[in-house]
């Protein structure tokens, strides 16, 4: 939640909208989890903002891509996140 706040994305009304809807749930441990089908959806939704070029894309996972972005200097000013490592496989 703390992480969502520091970017103005508002987790407290944003997080209730999901739950509500069943999109995620929320362990004893308070930790977030949604199902693998939603969040493949949300990837596919991500990546066809800019099929040719991750590098204007809000999101990149994609360990070729996020290299490939990096190294050549591609990246925008509409990459909000980057995501990397063996928790996403």
């Amino acid at each position: 939640m703390s992480l969502l706040d520091a970017n103005n994305l508002f987790p407290a009304c944003g997080i209730k909208g999901l739950l509500d809807k069943a999109l995620v749930s929320i362990s004893n441990d308070n930790i977030i989890q949604m199902h693998d089908l939603i969040q493949e959806m949300g990837w596919e939704i991500v990546r066809q903002e800019c099929k040719e070029n991750p590098g204007k894309r809000s999101r990149l996972k994609d360990f070729e891509e996020v290299y490939d972005v990096l190294k050549n200097n591609k990246g925008t000013d509409a990459i909000k996140g980057i995501a990397f490592g063996a928790s996403l496989f």
